[in-house]
């Protein structure tokens, strides 16, 4: 672009810039004229019923309230005037030789006052622009859809996640759901020439929503829950591969000297299985067993309160391994029983399970010093 291009599209933007404040400018003076005529015409009106508003006046005023100048002008001309406790301005003027309509008409102009009428009472208040009662005027969304190639770009800065959704739906042929309990969610996000499905996700990502494909012309979003977190993986890729992981923070027992305790737990699909991935510092656990419980998405049910905290960093680890890692030395077990998983005491009746051992040619009495005492007893 040449020197003498850019100065003319500079001059062609000031130009514009001008013209539309002279147009604001215009439109703000023709409000108060319109409102300044109303008054000068009802008082006029008035004057046939009030012959004080006709008066000429000599009067001269420093740092005096308005109120308490209506008020003197009220008592001295016999006028009905009430003013409105909002109006506090002072005022410090001279007049002479001017009528008491004329007095008012100036001071509504002048201070930005404005006049309600009832019969031969004039009421006086501040003047309240009637624009400021009108709702902002709706923000143009800066998305733009390339339908030849499929690709979408966005320029979004605090922009409503719902109104996003809308305007990526209406451009392109995908269809966006945003869940209630992220309609008024703030996006911010420049994403520029993206396939729309890449686009939204990292958008979700960058945003610290939950994202869903539900086909493939369908995406759900909504906001991660207070015991939620994102843990990303392969971060330089430029669509990052990410899970939703559960955590929790929580106060460890009494033996632990009220360390803190901290736990992440994503879980990631792996061909018919999901695989875990844990991340726990002193951290309860039944709190562990259950959000790894939740993030595997198995059917389970536990038979004791489970006491003692955990400690661990894991990854890769199908949930019966997680179980059975956390569980070891612990006073707890499980068995897993038509897909169900039961946790509880290893001494309770539906935890135990039994097992065919070979001898091996050794002597019944033998095997007493390898049987747990609880089954010596049975």
């Amino acid at each position: 672009m040449t020197a003498l291009t850019t100065k003319t599209l500079w001059k062609k933007t000031l130009t514009l810039v001008l013209l539309l404040s002279c147009l604001l400018i215009v439109e703000v003076q023709g409000q108060n004229t319109d409102r300044l005529t109303n008054i000068r015409y009802r008082l006029t009106n008035l004057a046939f019923d009030l012959p004080g508003l006709n008066q000429k006046i000599e009067m001269n005023v420093a740092n005096v309230s308005i109120a308490d100048f209506m008020r003197g002008l009220a008592q001295s001309y016999k006028l009905n005037i009430n003013i409105a406790p909002d109006v506090k301005q002072t005022m410090t003027n001279h007049f002479s030789g001017v009528t008491v309509q004329e007095v008012l008409l100036f001071l509504a102009q002048q201070y930005n006052l404005d006049y309600d009428f009832l019969g031969v009472i004039i009421n006086i208040r501040n003047w309240r622009d009637p624009r400021l009662d009108l709702p902002p005027p709706v923000k143009e969304l800066k998305v733009t859809y390339n339908g030849a190639e499929k690709k979408i770009t966005l320029d979004l800065q605090n922009d409503t996640l719902l109104q996003v959704a809308k305007k990526i739906t209406q451009l392109s042929d995908v269809n966006v759901v945003v869940l209630p309990n992220a309609f008024n969610k703030p996006i911010t996000a420049f994403i520029k020439d993206m396939p729309v499905g890449s686009a939204i996700e990292q958008m979700s990502w960058s945003n610290r929503l939950k994202f869903n494909k539900t086909d493939e012309r369908t995406y759900v979003l909504e906001s991660l829950a207070d015991d939620e977190e994102i843990v990303t993986k392969n971060a330089g890729r430029l669509n990052p591969n990410y899970t939703i992981a559960r955590t929790s923070n929580s106060k460890a027992g009494a033996g632990d000297k009220g360390a803190p305790g901290r736990l992440s737990v994503d879980a990631e699909q792996v061909g018919n299985e999901k695989l875990l991935n844990i991340s726990a510092v002193n951290t309860p656990l039944k709190d562990l067993v259950r959000n790894i419980s939740e993030q595997a998405g198995v059917a389970y049910f536990v038979y004791a309160e489970l006491n003692g905290n955990v400690t661990a960093e894991a990854r890769n680890l199908t949930y019966a391994q997680a179980l059975q890692k956390v569980l070891l030395g612990t006073p707890y077990s499980f068995a897993k029983e038509s897909e169900v998983y039961m946790i509880g005491e290893r001494s309770f009746e539906g935890i135990k399970s039994q097992r065919l051992v070979q001898l091996h040619h050794r002597s019944v009495d033998s095997l007493s010093y390898f049987l747990p005492d609880d089954l010596k007893k049975m």
